[in-house]
């Protein structure tokens, strides 16, 4: 039935584009935390010197853009976790529950 529909297989190279995608979106996670974290940390200077109201909430928003990477960069390290009995899929679900969070 599956070939009627095109077919569905589990090789090597499915694992590695797995991988690949992986490896890719933590390097845009991480590249994005630290923009938004230089950026926060210019306003945050600005704001020091400024003394600008306006400038403090936009670097408080930035500093909480920021750390929405946390708990997706925790997600990504327990997806690569390998399956067990007590997890017979491995760890990749958590991944998929908090990116939707």
């Amino acid at each position: 039935m599956s070939e009627a529909v095109g077919g569905h297989w589990h090789d090597a190279a499915d694992q590695d584009d797995i991988l690949e995608a992986d490896a890719a979106g933590r390097r845009a996670l991480l590249i994005s935390l630290a923009g938004l974290a230089l950026t926060a940390s210019i306003q945050a200077v600005v704001v020091v010197l400024s003394g600008s109201v306006a400038l403090l909430g936009d670097t408080l928003h930035n500093v909480a853009d920021a750390l929405t990477a946390v708990p997706l960069l925790i997600a990504f390290r327990l997806a690569r976790r390998p399956a067990t009995k007590r997890t017979p899929t491995g760890m990749a679900a958590p991944r998929i529950s908090v990116g939707c969070s």
